[in-house]
């Protein structure tokens, strides 16, 4: 058994579902690792550049012996399939997969910074990270992920995308 890895997935350009649904297969297929569980979907607000189309995020846990450097290498190559391409911070994008948590692993190079370093700030990830594992402790605060959610400054719209069955 590997460690648990949580995964947020973000897009808001063209058939948003269709993304997260085949971005989820794709994880699924990766090498030394195995899909426990996903979040519902949530339709939330753009953070950070406003004045874009609605997000469709989610999260995925994992079970995963990959490292770091090896996971965001995998999540990369899935961005790349997708079509990804650099474009401004926090702009449109047709898929978004980031590190969340890596078990209890505290790690930073120039390629990575686990536990990811603004989680802790954002709604479109604590919400639907809390929906699956609330209990979940964050190994840098030593918090809940309810806890912090509960104390998030963000109040940026998140709320249940409904048409979301496939995810």
């Amino acid at each position: 058994m590997g460690e648990m890895a949580f995964i947020c997935l973000g897009t808001n350009l063209g058939k948003r579902l269709d993304h997260l649904s085949w971005a989820v297969g794709r994880i699924k297929g990766l090498p030394r690792l195995t899909l426990v569980k996903r979040s519902s979907v949530y339709e939330t607000q753009p953070w950070g550049l406003p004045d874009q189309n609605p997000f469709l995020n989610m999260v995925v846990q994992v079970s995963t012996t990959l490292g770091p450097n090896q996971l965001v290498k995998e999540l990369k190559g899935i961005e790349g399939e997708m079509g990804r391409e650099p474009s401004l911070r926090w702009g449109p994008r047709i898929i978004d997969l980031d590190i969340v948590l890596l078990g209890n692993i505290n790690y930073k190079d120039e390629n990575i910074e686990v536990p990811h370093p603004r989680f802790r700030d954002r709604n479109f990830v604590l919400v639907p990270l809390a929906e699956i594992a609330p209990d979940f402790v964050d190994p840098l605060t030593g918090n809940t992920i309810a806890q912090l959610k509960d104390k998030c400054g963000d109040k940026s719209r998140v709320v249940p995308y409904p048409k979301a069955l496939l995810c």
